[in-house]
């Protein structure tokens, strides 16, 4: 009974830190950009179709960025990336096959099993995960550092390619709230210091 209690508190701790290690984007103060160009980059060697799954993700995004009732920023598809720009670095992406969704289920069924019949339990769940980075032009930047970010989405039973197209609805959440993370720190920064 008293290690029932523990995993609320594990749980909190877990997110917590991980709050904690997410370093966040920031648009420079004094820099308050109208327009924003989106560009995507490679790190790692990617077929193409693969790249072009993540170019149409980052188009759509655009589109649907642009003709939200009153977007924050006007967004453009790349053209050099020098100036006034985002760029998004895939590292990876790996999907979760139907092979490995059925393991996932398996062993999960098993350690669901394990905690009806008094013991730990546990679920062991694979997601189909992108790790990228986000650097900001110098003229933007508060700081020339790339900041490295991840998104996951769950796989469960479907098939590869409705695996890759849910992954890329991730993807333009991710942009969704990255953007508006860039919105909320151009405001902070933007603000007037307080002298004491």
């Amino acid at each position: 009974m008293r290690t029932t209690c523990i995993y609320p508190f594990l749980l909190a701790g877990i997110l917590f830190l991980g709050g904690c290690a997410s370093q966040p984007v920031l648009i420079k103060q004094g820099s308050q950009p109208d327009t924003l160009e989106v560009c995507i980059d490679f790190a790692v060697k990617l077929d193409s179709d693969e790249k072009l799954a993540h170019l149409d993700a980052v188009n759509t995004f655009i589109n649907n960025y642009n003709n939200q009732q009153m977007p924050h920023y006007k967004l453009l598809s790349c053209s050099k990336g020098e100036s006034r720009a985002v760029t998004l670095i895939i590292q990876n992406t790996r999907y979760v096959p139907p092979g490995e969704q059925a393991l996932y289920l398996l062993v999960s069924t098993a350690g669901i099993a394990s905690l009806v019949n008094g013991g730990l339990g546990f679920v062991w769940a694979g997601f189909s995960t992108t790790s990228l980075g986000v650097k900001l032009s110098a003229d933007i930047a508060d700081t020339p550092n790339t900041v490295y970010r991840q998104f996951s989405s769950s796989p469960y039973f479907y098939e590869l390619a409705s695996v890759k197209i849910k992954h890329m609805n991730k993807f333009q959440s991710f942009m969704f709230g990255l953007f508006d993370e860039l919105k909320q720190s151009g405001q902070i920064m933007s603000k007037p210091q307080v002298e004491s």
